[in-house]
């Protein structure tokens, strides 16, 4: 409660002005304090942020084939042959133009001694070589050649010798365009080894069977 002290010469008029001169005194203070409350006007939440575009699926899909790729070849690395294979079998599913897929798929299988599948696995990746790298088309055209040189299969050996040569003679690196003549060089010549050879063992033979009947060989 205030108080009201009477001074000499001054009395409770003098009080109550100086109280007033008090007041107004903190009021633009009281003001200043309830102003930014009152005046500021309210913050508007921030917009939200726009949805991300969706993802190209044709991108999406690529995606995935690479990480199949990798996910394939490590596991032939940790020799899991079976998973490796199923991994690379998914690659040429996603994207059945790819020759990446299938010349992989082939490599496993030659490596686990499956000719007959590394060979189906190299003839589809041939078909579709043109969707991939010439550095790609020109190692599917070589280890097709390599195949059919470990299948015997002399005459579609220099064939395949033949067509990396096309190809990688356009090359300016990743391909030795001079393994292919020189592969069938050697095809050439064994060839013509084994020709002569086969009039020596058919004389062997000849002469085997005649002992065999008791006839003298001369």
């Amino acid at each position: 409660m205030l108080q009201v002290v009477d001074i000499p010469g001054r009395g409770r008029h003098h009080s109550s002005y100086a109280m007033r001169h008090r007041l107004l005194a903190v009021a633009p203070l009281l003001v200043l304090i309830a102003l930014p409350a009152f005046a500021a006007p309210p913050k508007k939440p921030a917009p939200a942020a726009a949805a991300p575009a969706p993802e190209d699926p044709q991108i999406a899909v690529h995606k995935q084939f690479l990480e199949t790729i990798k996910s394939g070849s490590a596991k032939y690395t940790a020799k899991d042959i079976p998973g490796s294979i199923a991994d690379f079998q998914k690659a040429t599913q996603l994207e059945p133009r790819n020759p990446l897929g299938y010349y992989f798929l082939g490599e496993v299988h030659l490596g686990n001694n499956d000719l007959g599948q590394a060979e189906s696995a190299w003839l589809h990746a041939s078909q579709v070589s043109a969707e991939g790298s010439p550095g790609l088309k020109a190692k599917i055209f070589f280890v097709i050649a390599d195949l059919r040189e470990r299948q015997k299969r002399w005459d579609d050996a220099k064939a395949a010798w033949e067509q990396y040569t096309e190809v990688s003679s356009k090359l300016t690196d990743a391909a030795y365009p001079k393994v292919g003549p020189e592969r069938i060089g050697m095809i050439d010549a064994m060839q013509k080894q084994d020709k002569a050879y086969e009039v020596v063992r058919q004389r062997i033979k000849e002469e085997n069977e005649k002992k065999a009947k008791g006839i003298p060989v001369t």
